[in-house]
């Protein structure tokens, strides 16, 4: 224990033995934090408070694992044992086990998922006729639910408080608890004198992880444990309270001191990840909100290159020039996993996961799947397999039933049951058994067919892959499957994002029109290895991932409006303090280099926008950053993992005077048109010569 208590810093000590009830630990990014809280308790423990008197709250699984771990390097594995570590709701499913049947609960409980909720309102709208909710409404019945549980506030709606009501007896006649009842309940449960007398006048001291993220029913939670005069330490950071859209609550942190009796604060300022270029940076940044605490971060680390802001010409530059300065410091021997690439929605990731397929690169996805492993693209990818063979079987029955048809599950039981026990694909073992379902069964089968066997046909004629899957989603209807869940938005997005996958593999593809839909399913069905690796991977990430780590080189794409701050928390000015945290948070990741990118143009949701540079960059002196202008460089649009590409020798070609004006690329000089060979060779003033399909650029072209 004495040789951490030198390893601390004088704010770091002072914080770690701390005399008094209530501390506040105003941790700044990289400042040592968790350091911090487990020499508080160890010192704690060493000057007689007993390990299992002590409750260390934290919020997700990992930190908790890592808390317990530290403590067990530093006490030793029997006494880290003892002590009570985990998360609000890790930790609430202990008491309630134990103790719950002091509030009436069953020690057998279970604990249902946001998902499990979705299915059981679904079911309860299926079951009660009288309910007529819209889409819409049934898409947020979970938020309504949640301010139900924060505020104790009904909706206004009649219906919609009708089905909350009939949601909550539900769970509680079957011993459910969802995650906010398992905290209200547990909160109900330390107000309880049998647990008062028993447990809560024997805890000492509870410690609260991340504070900036708690909401107003942990706060309660937490106030009931130290109504037994146990002591108090809070670490948090209100310039990284990120979470408002959860249901975090930024003022518990900030008017603590006006809840907590006598609470003493202590700052830890010293930053031991980032540069002093990029403190400075951050400090400017953070500096512009109002509503903050205050502190100022600082570093004894070496300087190095200073915050970069990078313009390219559109997304697709914008992910060729962070692939290629990420090609330059892997050469320079700097490690995949030293690098990471953030992002403020999933959808920007499309571009940067093909341009690390064409380097071959192994790379993770943090804060979410692979582009092409979300669901609603494996949805219109297995359309996509079944259109080309309906002996895909796996494929078959993934949207067999999606969007919902009626055909239940029993019925995919029986199918798959057949399938097996003949050796037969699914799609031979629904048409045998046809015959034998109910009426009902029958008619959404045959429906079901009739669908496929029209997108067949269609995609046999079909001109345009991207426009096909356009008809394919509109025709199955599949953007209804997502309407009762909250990304439905963004599931648009994607799939769009899908369209423009589609339509560049096309441009570049050798493939004629009768094999292009097999060698794209191919192609990328086959190259998710690279996906799949963990070990010294890039690191993609949205930026509320990104909390908490820590890369040597991070890459910031789409610094801009709209995306910083996101276009819905424009018109708010709390919600604006929280997205300029979010940045500083994701720029305070970078240990030695930081790059911000902007793009003139840029393809969102079904038009060409012109974004302006994020407004948290704006205004930031001169000093603070070095700034690059447009690249006119060399840059193609192309398919990272199409074959590579043999050279293409032109015959029957016609000398042309004419321009081509491309959507993405601009205008340029047309030299040759090939109908023959179904191409069109131009040259573009700063990115030169392209060759392209004529038949898909054809409408393009003009004198």
């Amino acid at each position: 224990m004495s040789d951490l208590l030198r390893s601390l810093n004088q704010k770091q000590k002072e914080a770690a033995t701390f005399g008094g009830r209530f501390l506040l630990v105003l941790a700044g990014a990289g400042s040592g934090k968790t350091k911090t809280l487990i020499a508080r308790v160890a010192y704690a423990i060493e000057h007689g408070v007993a390990p299992e008197s002590i409750i260390a709250v934290t919020f997700t699984n990992k930190a908790a694992r890592e808390m317990r771990e530290r403590l067990r390097h530093v006490m030793g594995y029997h006494i880290a044992a003892r002590v009570w570590i985990g998360t609000f709701h890790g930790l609430s499913n202990q008491f309630l086990r134990k103790y719950g049947s002091w509030i009436g609960l069953k020690s057998d409980f279970q604990i249902i998922t946001p998902s499990d909720q979705k299915k059981i309102f679904k079911q309860l709208v299926t079951l009660d006729g009288a309910l007529d909710l819209s889409a819409s409404e049934q898409k947020n019945i979970l938020y309504l639910l949640g301010e139900y549980y924060r505020n104790n506030s009904w909706p206004h709606d009649r219906q919609m408080r009708h089905l909350i009501e009939r949601y909550l007896a539900y769970i509680k006649q079957n011993g459910l608890l969802d995650f906010d009842a398992l905290i209200i309940a547990a909160q109900a449960l330390f107000e309880r004198p049998e647990f008062q007398q028993e447990v809560t006048r024997n805890i000492r001291h509870v410690l609260v992880d991340e504070f900036q993220d708690t909401n107003p029913a942990q706060f309660l939670w937490i106030q009931s444990l130290l109504k037994q005069g146990s002591c108090g330490t809070f670490v948090g950071d209100d310039d990284q309270s990120i979470y408002g859209f959860r249901g975090a609550d930024l003022s518990i942190i900030q008017t603590a001191e006006m809840m907590l009796d006598g609470l003493w604060t202590i700052k830890l300022e010293q930053n031991y990840r980032s540069t002093p270029h990029i403190l400075n940076l951050a400090n400017t940044v953070i500096a512009q909100n109002k509503n903050r605490l205050g502190k100022t971060l600082w570093t004894d680390n070496p300087n190095h290159r200073q915050p970069v802001v990078i313009e390219t010409i559109n997304e697709y530059q914008e992910a060729q020039e962070v692939c290629r300065m990420i090609h330059e410091l892997l050469h320079r021997g700097v490690a995949h996993q030293e690098i990471a690439i953030l992002y403020r929605s999933h959808a920007l990731s499309r571009l940067i996961e093909a341009e690390s397929r064409k380097y071959q690169w192994p790379y993770q996805i943090s804060g979410g799947l692979p582009f092409f492993e979300r669901e609603e693209i494996r949805d219109i990818m297995s359309y996509l397999q079944v259109i080309d063979n309906p002996k895909q079987s796996i494929a078959l029955m993934r949207i067999i039933n999606k969007p919902a048809r009626k055909i239940g599950e029993k019925t995919q039981q029986a199918i798959m049951e057949y399938a097996e026990k003949y050796n037969v694909s699914c799609w031979e073992s629904m048409l045998n058994l046809l015959p034998g379902f109910a009426p009902q069964a029958q008619k959404a089968i045959r429906s079901f067919c009739e669908l496929i066997e029209e997108l067949r046909g269609m995609a046999a004629q079909t001109q345009s892959l991207a426009t096909f899957a356009d008809q394919v989603i509109a025709r199955t209807q599949l953007l209804s499957a997502y309407n009762d869940q909250d990304s439905s938005d963004q599931k648009a997005d994607n799939l769009y994002q899908f369209h423009l996958a589609l339509r560049d593999y096309q441009l570049e593809s050798q493939e004629d029109q009768q094999t292009l839909l097999r060698a794209f399913l191919n192609d990328y069905l086959l190259d998710d290895r690279v996906e799949r690796q963990t070990e010294n991977c890039l690191t993609l990430s949205t930026c509320h991932a990104a909390k908490g780590l820590e890369w040597p080189y991070v890459f910031i794409i789409g610094a801009e409006k709209d995306y910083f701050p996101h276009e819905q928390s424009q018109d708010h000015p709390d919600m604006v303090e929280e997205e300029r945290r979010l940045f500083y948070v994701a720029m305070t990741r970078a240990k030695k280099e930081v790059y911000f990118f902007h793009t003139r143009s840029r393809q969102k949701y079904h038009e060409m926008i012109a974004p302006k540079l994020t407004p948290f960059l704006e205004k930031i002196d001169g000093d603070l950053l070095e700034w690059r202008p447009i690249q006119k460089k060399d840059f193609t649009i192309n398919s990272s993992i199409a074959r590579p590409q043999q050279k293409k020798i032109i015959t029957n070609t016609t000398q042309v005077a004419k321009i081509l004006n491309h959507p993405i690329l601009g205008v340029g000089n047309i030299i040759t048109i090939d109908t023959k060979a179904d191409a069109v060779t131009v040259n573009f003033r700063s990115l030169g010569v392209k060759v392209f399909r004529y038949s898909l650029c054809k409408d393009f072209i003009s004198e």
